[in-house]
């Protein structure tokens, strides 16, 4: 370095395996994908620009990513100007275990936008013990579902959605009522 110069170079030197399904964007701007993760996206029937340009404005961390009626886990990693993403096939486990870092030890249920239920916190399965763990459908009642899928469409569509008040179908406990918060955490429809 001259004098007065501050300017530092780094160098970020990355081994992918063949089987990683991963994605190199430079200032938002692919610039490597694996061919594993260009496999999986041409055999999508979606448009494989859209879900290049949702990885593209991933924020760091890890958040789920309905592909296809599947559910993938993204993790994403910036530094300067590169962000790293890479997609990964979960299991039902491995989405409670995520589910469970994300909410703490509050009651969470990470579900599509029919309901159908793709991951669920401890503290959740205790209040919805009894009832199906599969669809909300077969856990609230008709009205409560009714107001749960119109408030998750607004939500998937990143409108801003009103806490409401639900009630379970008549399970082991009994009926019970429920607060529901519902916050868009992922992309592509969770």
């Amino acid at each position: 370095m001259a004098d007065g110069d501050q300017t530092e170079s780094r160098q970020l030197d990355l081994k992918l395996s063949s089987n990683s399904m991963t994605a190199i964007y430079r200032d938002g701007i692919l610039q490597q994908i694996t061919g594993s993760l260009s496999s999986l996206l041409d055999n999508l029937p979606a448009d494989r620009i859209a879900i290049l340009e949702d990885l593209a404005t991933s924020s760091d961390g890890c958040r789920p990513m309905m592909l296809s009626d599947q559910v993938w886990l993204t993790s994403a990693l910036t530094a300067e100007d590169t962000t790293i993403i890479t997609v990964m096939n979960t299991s039902r486990l491995e989405l409670d275990e995520w589910l469970e870092d994300f909410h703490g030890n509050r009651p969470g249920i990470l579900c599509d936008r029919s309901g159908n239920i793709l991951a669920m916190t401890e503290a959740a399965g205790r209040i919805f013990s009894g009832h199906s763990e599969s669809t909300l459908m077969e856990s609230l009642d008709r009205v409560s579902f009714a107001a749960f899928t119109t408030a998750a469409g607004k939500c998937l569509k990143g409108e801003r959605v009103r806490d409401f008040t639900a009630l379970t179908e008549p399970g082991q406990q009994g009926r019970r009522s429920l607060l529901i918060s519902l916050q868009r955490v992922g992309t592509r429809g969770t």
